[in-house]
């Protein structure tokens, strides 16, 4: 798996720390289809978790949005982690909801299965309760965020 980390974190970076107002996070599916848009390669819940871990030095909270009803990973800094310190820890990532808690692992397996078809399908953004491929609006402010210098 040679993808260019960059983008999803660029992406997720804006969302959750420039953007105005800011954004609470990004689905999984939304993030691996910013790979997908920019380095045409379609990569697995897994394989999408292993890239968050690869980034040691950051700080990530996986948690539920009442807005879309899925989970949505948000990053953190330094100043959230007395909010995030009541929660598990999982390698970098705080898990907020307690379902996803219950063995190591088991977090992992729960949202490669609850993604996994979705990707698959290239399904990447759920808008009014539906998935869907990403439409040309979506491509274009993917695309215009990635050229912004950050």
């Amino acid at each position: 798996m040679q993808v260019n980390i960059q983008s999803w974190y660029r992406i997720l970076d804006y969302w959750c720390n420039k953007k105005t107002p800011l954004g609470s996070g990004l689905t999984i599916p939304y993030l691996v289809g910013i790979i997908y848009q920019t380095d045409c390669e379609l990569i697995t819940t897994n394989d999408f978790l292993e890239l968050i871990f690869t980034k040691e030095d950051k700080i990530f909270s996986i948690r539920k949005c009442d807005v879309i009803g899925e989970y949505v990973l948000q990053l953190n800094d330094e100043n959230d982690l007395a909010s995030l310190s009541y929660y598990t820890k999982f390698k970098n990532i705080y898990l907020t909801e307690q379902n996803l808690i219950t063995k190591e692992n088991k977090f992992e397996k729960y949202l490669d299965k609850k993604y996994t078809e979705l990707i698959s399908r290239k399904t990447f953004s759920k808008n009014d309760g539906n998935w869907n491929k990403f439409n040309d609006d979506e491509i274009k402010w993917i695309k215009n965020v990635l050229q912004q210098r950050l």
